[in-house]
């Protein structure tokens, strides 16, 4: 991960030295892709899987994915190894560290259970309900991971629009501009933001 994307702008390490979470900019485009409260986007904590935490069970190898635990006084988002590491070949073309877009992808999606920890309010209740909805419909056809995936859905309506007015990949270029401290990236998405909220307003009308 040293030296990685993902180090330089999309995580840091956590004051209290236990995981690492969002910086700025990604707690600021979470906030409005999956209207999030940045409250919670600030003390939400991002882990590596690991043998003593071995979840989500996803195959590094395969593509890996995320999982996210919590209640309504703690959260938590841990994704599997290949999301830190920059070794395409020890993982098959699947590491991560270097791919904004996939961090983006993932993240728009685990950020939107969040609201479900705190909705629950205890891990165990949080749980229950995945697990029943999981055994009855699936993962992918579950309605909390429905819900959820509109956050995703937002996040790329978000880029295409980017894409189209401000050129192709103008939120990744934003997001690794060495230009910018993270207050004027901040206030360039929202510049884009209210551009996109207008532009959807008028489609509306």
């Amino acid at each position: 991960m040293k030296g990685s994307h993902l180090e330089k702008y999309i995580i840091k390490p956590s004051a209290d030295g236990k995981g690492h979470v969002y910086r700025p900019v990604m707690i600021a485009l979470l906030n409005r892709v999956t209207k999030v409260p940045e409250s919670i986007l600030k003390q939400t904590k991002i882990y590596s899987r690991s043998v003593v935490w071995y979840i989500p069970f996803y195959s590094a190898r395969k593509g890996g994915g995320g999982i996210t635990m919590g209640s309504d006084t703690w959260q938590s988002i841990t994704f599997t190894e290949n999301f830190f590491s920059s070794d395409q070949t020890h993982y098959k073309g699947k590491a991560y560290a270097n791919d904004v877009q996939g961090w983006l992808s993932m993240s728009a999606h685990e950020a939107g259970h969040l609201l479900h920890a705190v909705r629950f309010r205890f891990l165990i209740i949080y749980l229950a309900f995945f697990i029943y909805q999981y055994l009855r419909y699936g993962h992918d056809a579950a309605p909390l991971e429905i819900e959820v995936e509109a956050g995703n859905q937002e996040l790329k309506r978000f880029q295409i629009f980017l894409n189209q007015r401000y050129g192709p990949k103008s939120l990744e270029q934003l997001i690794t501009s060495e230009s910018k401290d993270e207050a004027a990236k901040i206030e360039q998405l929202e510049k884009w933001w209210q551009a996109y909220k207008v532009r959807n307003a008028r489609l509306l009308a």
